[in-house]
């Protein structure tokens, strides 16, 4: 389990010297600032012919704003989607992180495709290789990046240190605890930006240490008749759907205290370290689908999880998705162990 913060709230300061120097074995001291574009995948699939357009629009804005608090595009899509920036103050990274996040719920995309980026930031010595960076503070951001969600800016305990303080620009970190970062030896401390014009809710950070343990709830929900309950959206029916449903999918998820949240088309996959936590989803995922005049099946199992990289993998997914096709719209299917921990309920069925 992530352990409890350590920190109070912290105030973002401005820095008076650089960070980025060059030390005597040929090492550079330098803030690191890593974004990408949550479910890249997904957005793809979806909204492919006008992508490439959209990844341009992200690269012009994330010059601008870098350029604007002094720091260099190492690497624009060095990732797909992502973005590698350099910069030698840390409240320069931070203040520029803020300013892109801002720009970026400001900016207008097509179709009404929501693009949401996660950033981290973190200062450490890299080497300089070819016009390039690279070292363990570099990787280190990566992992951290990978913690967050779209519309977040997560950093490490080093950059509150150095740009900690007093207020700049009203921005200010939140301590989210310490966890334990895939390939990062020990715990790191794990901090959220804040500030006027920030997103501010987001469920709980995707790290090795997420709560979840070796026996969790695994939840599949889907749409019953997506592509009709498509058709009474307009034009472009399938783009607002497939946006409402995840916007319901995530607020009744961060709702019910889930570990883990990945969308999947008209559905998605969920964990849970409470199996209680699970109900309360579904039944709430279900109420509000009503809204959207859809129904939604779902299915509740209870099995050990595994991660391959980020992914969660194992044979109780397996089972659990394959549930999910026989799961009736009007209750919740429950496995039969699932049943055992849940017990009876009028909502619920059991379906092996």
């Amino acid at each position: 389990m992530a352990q409890a913060p350590a920190a109070r709230h912290v105030r973002v300061r401005r820095m008076k010297c650089a960070v980025t120097s060059m030390t005597p074995d040929g090492t550079l001291l330098a803030v690191v600032l890593l974004t990408d574009v949550e479910g890249s995948s997904q957005l793809w699939r979806h909204y492919g012919s006008v992508m490439t357009t959209v990844l341009d629009s992200l690269d012009a804005i994330v010059e601008r704003e870098v350029s604007r608090g002094g720091g260099t595009v190492v690497k624009a899509r060095g990732e797909g989607d992502s973005h590698f920036v350099v910069f030698g103050l840390a409240s320069a990274a931070v203040c520029a992180a803020a300013a892109l996040q801002r720009a970026l719920l400001d900016a207008t995309w097509p179709r009404g495709l929501a693009l949401g980026v996660r950033a981290a930031i973190h200062a450490g010595e890299v080497y300089a290789r070819d016009g390039d960076y690279v070292g363990t503070p570099v990787n280190h951001a990566a992992r951290l990046r990978s913690t967050a969600h779209g519309g977040q800016v997560v950093v490490s305990r080093a950059i509150v240190e150095l740009a900690g303080g007093i207020g700049e620009q009203d921005l200010w970190f939140r301590p989210l605890g310490r966890h334990q970062l895939r390939d990062v030896p020990g715990w790191t401390e794990v901090f959220q930006l804040c500030g006027p014009g920030l997103p501010d809710a987001f469920p709980p950070l995707s790290t090795v240490d997420t709560g979840i343990p070796p026996v969790a709830a695994v939840v599949f929900l889907d749409v019953v008749g997506a592509t009709e309950a498509s058709e009474g959206h307009g034009p472009d029916g399938d783009v607002a759907f497939l946006g409402q449903l995840g916007a319901l999918f995530k607020s009744a998820f961060t709702a019910s205290g889930g570990q883990y949240l990945k969308l999947l088309g008209d559905g998605c996959l969920a964990l849970f370290a409470d199996p209680e936590s699970a109900l309360r989803f579904v039944r709430a995922a279900r109420a509000d689908a009503l809204a959207l005049n859809v129904s939604l099946r779902g299915v509740i199992h209870l099995g050990r999880v595994e991660f391959v990289g980020e992914e969660p993998a194992g044979r109780s997914l397996q089972v659990a998705a394959k549930l999910l096709r026989r799961a009736p719209p009007d209750r919740v299917g429950l496995t039969r162990v699932a049943a055992m921990v849940l017990g009876e309920s009028e909502d619920a069925v059991t379906l092996d």
